[in-house]
């Protein structure tokens, strides 16, 4: 293996993987550093999804046989797994009572798309890594990238691989080793990014035996009879098996949430035949995302450079977009300063407005809603069809702008929680974050 390249990319997620891929394809020398020795292993808490939302991220995305298409971005990944239809999303109170959104604002929705399909993210690593190698990536498995740092004719990075440090030199680097990255830490980029709370855990349980009344929709559950340290969420995996997954801060831990859930919560006869078969986990510190992913010869792209996430579906794109701006910036032109643009104008998390947004839905465990808060300000739209959208900025806005709707109703028959309820509308993060 040269020890110089055109590209070096640490990460070999779908960002990673993406933009090796679409570089090695302009013929450029790509080296990709991931430190899983079996890189389509997924080992962590992943949604999954890829959302079919009308111009969400900026693209309408359509799945095809054996195809994800981007007509927006001009391209399509092969895949050649399975994918599971997402209907409906619903919220749950301890009583039973629901909110429902069943379709987007858009006549596109009733030609009968789901709201999203499930893939299998190992089987999409799996595609992208053969088409990747194929296309001349060189590959370092194995290998802990430690340090990555502009230098006069490019980038030094850094790597341990099996007890031994090399130092690897390149033209360009893509920094795409996800949320947490070490090595967005490594060059300093989170001194000046905002920390919106503590770290969060995150457990999943995938299940099977689950008496479960709604196989094709995400679930959200609401209440101190639920949980005392936020909502537990229920969603199927690509082959329709159950996925339970909590986020929670300690004293208390994950499991001890699932686990009340599974067996004393008031949806407990759902599991009383189930079995587990398999627990993910993982971590986050929230932060502000890096609204400039670009310090000389290197380029920040997807979860790296994002606030939580930009899921699966923009992570490809931000490969793909990383891809041709590396080329673009090695043959004369700014494309870095062009996917800077790119990635501000398509992720919502670089809209503040939108962002507050994601406060919204939260607030219900934050703020302490009682169980019978919770179960009467539901049971006012139990019934009704909700019109709105997979972002988890705006989809809290649009549940709860259908609640107030019956703002009338909730003044008359509740003045003390119409007083709570009537400024939701103006929460920020760090009041979901710090329960301010």
């Amino acid at each position: 293996m040269g020890s110089f390249f055109d590209v070096i990319v640490v990460g070999g997620g779908p960002a990673g993987l993406m933009v090796a891929k679409t570089a090695a394809e302009k013929n450029l020398e790509v080296l990709l550093i991931e430190k899983r020795k079996r890189i389509p292993q997924v080992k962590r808490t992943c949604c999954s999804s890829f959302f079919l939302e009308p111009n969400y991220m900026g693209e309408t995305t359509r799945v095809e046989e054996g195809k994800l298409v981007f007509p927006n971005n001009g391209f399509t990944v092969n895949y050649a797994g399975s994918l599971y239809p997402i209907k409906d999303k619903y919220g749950i109170s301890s009583g039973g009572y629901k909110w429902h959104m069943v379709r987007f604002e858009s006549e596109d929705y009733s030609k009968g798309i789901p709201l999203s399909m499930v893939l299998d993210k190992e089987v999409l690593l799996e595609g992208l890594l053969r088409e990747a190698e194929h296309s001349g990536v060189k590959v370092m498995n194995g290998s802990m990238a430690k340090k990555i740092e502009n230098i006069e004719k490019g980038v030094k990075v850094e790597v341990t691989k099996e007890g031994r440090s090399l130092l690897i030199e390149g033209r360009k680097g893509i920094v795409a080793d996800g949320v947490n990255s070490p090595m967005v830490e490594s060059m300093g980029l989170n001194k000046e990014r905002k920390v919106l709370g503590s770290r969060a855990v995150f457990l999943e349980y995938i299940m099977e035996g689950v008496d479960n009344p709604f196989p094709n929709a995400v679930l959200n559950f609401h209440g101190e009879k639920i949980s005392k340290f936020g909502p537990v969420f229920l969603w199927p995996n690509s082959k329709g098996l159950p996925r339970i997954m909590v986020m929670s801060r300690l004293p208390k831990y994950p499991s001890e949430v699932i686990d009340y859930f599974i067996s004393d919560s008031p949806y407990a006869s759902w599991f009383k035949h189930a079995q587990i078969i398999e627990k993910t986990g993982g971590s986050l510190v929230p932060r502000a995302a890096i609204s400039e992913p670009c310090i000389g010869n290197i380029l920040v792209i997807g979860d790296a450079a994002a606030f939580i996430e930009v899921e699966n579906q923009g992570a490809m794109m931000c490969g793909f977009q990383a891809g041709n701006a590396v080329y673009e910036k090695l043959n004369g032109s700014d494309g870095f300063k062009r996917y800077v643009e790119w990635w501000k104008r398509s992720f919502e998390f670089n809209n503040p407005e939108l962002l507050k947004a994601l406060a919204v839905l939260p607030a219900i465990e934050v703020r302490g809603y009682r169980d019978e808060d919770i179960d009467y300000l539901f049971s006012l739209v139990d019934g009704e069809e909700i019109y709105g959208t997979c972002s988890q900025y705006r989809s809290g806005v649009a549940v709860w702008k259908a609640i107030l709707k019956h703002s009338e109703t909730i003044k008359k028959e509740r003045p003390p929680l119409y007083e709570k309820v009537k400024g939701l509308m103006d929460l920020g993060l760090d009041d979901i974050f710090t329960g301010g």
